[in-house]
């Protein structure tokens, strides 16, 4: 086995464990340094993003209930939709 078998984006990304595959070294860390910058600066300190008004509603309808013993994406509970379009 090879690592890329054991653990690589084609395993970690399709099984959640990774949130974002990009095909090259300098695409992954200007990529990395993109989600840094949506956490503080120090430990305790405050969200980068504090109002999120327009952006994202907190208030939302969540129509999405998984069916007992089915995988489901977790982000579906999150956003109350059952697939990619929103839909």
């Amino acid at each position: 086995s090879t690592n890329d078998q054991l653990g690589g984006p084609g395993i970690m990304y399709s099984n959640g464990v990774s949130h974002l595959a990009e095909p090259d070294h300098l695409r992954a860390v200007t990529a990395a340094v993109e989600w840094l910058s949506f956490v503080p600066s120090a430990r305790g300190g405050l969200l980068p993003i504090t109002d999120i008004r327009g952006i994202d509603e907190i208030e939302r309808p969540i129509d999405f209930c998984p069916s007992p013993n089915t995988p489901y994406d977790p982000r579906y509970l999150i956003t109350g939709c059952e697939n990619e379009d929103g839909k």
